[in-house]
Formats: structure tokens, C-alpha cells, sequence
């Protein structure tokens, strides 16, 4: 959407419960976590290019996602297992 809202569209819908975003502007890539897929997820900016990163274990719920684009990392949280990954 822009910055007031208006011209909202989907980019991706992979049918859970997605929790937590980020974005790396410079390779325009955008970051998600599928809570009640309990996998981390990556995509395009156009809405292409949707792919899991990393597969939690059942039940590990991840959650907040924050990446590091100079050194490479992304970290999550997952809400069941108490951890940060």
C-alpha cells in the first residue's frame, strides 16, 4: 500500500497464520514468519519468488522477524519453544 493507506494488494497469501514482517529494500526481499506453519519464509518485493528459508519444528510457533542485510542473518522468535532463533 502507500504510505496513506490507499492502493492495498496481497503480495503473498501462503493460507496460515503469517506474524511478523522485514524488509531488505537493497535486494528487495520481504521476510515473514508462518506461525501456524512454523516456518520462516521469503519472497519478492513484485509478489514473486515465495520460498521457505527455514522449516521449524511442529509446534515452535515463529513469530517476529528481523534481519541483519550486512551481515547476512535474519532472526526470529518462536512464542511455544521460547526461543530466538
Amino acid at each position: 500500500a502507500n504510505l496513506d493507506g490507499s492502493n492495498a494488494k496481497t503480495l503473498f497469501d501462503d493460507g496460515s497464520q503469517l506474524c511478523g514482517v522485514a524488509i531488505n529494500p537493497v535486494s528487495k526481499k520481504i521476510y515473514w514468519a508462518s506461525f501456524s506453519n512454523n516456518a520462516i519464509r521469503s519472497g519478492n518485493l513484485d509478489g514473486t519468488g515465495a520460498t521457505t528459508l527455514y522449516q521449524e519444528a511442529p509446534g515452535s510457533a515463529p513469530s517476529g522477524v528481523a534481519i541483519d542485510p550486512l551481515s547476512g542473518k535474519i532472526y526470529w522468535t518462536n512464542q511455544f519453544s521460547d526461543e530466538i532463533r
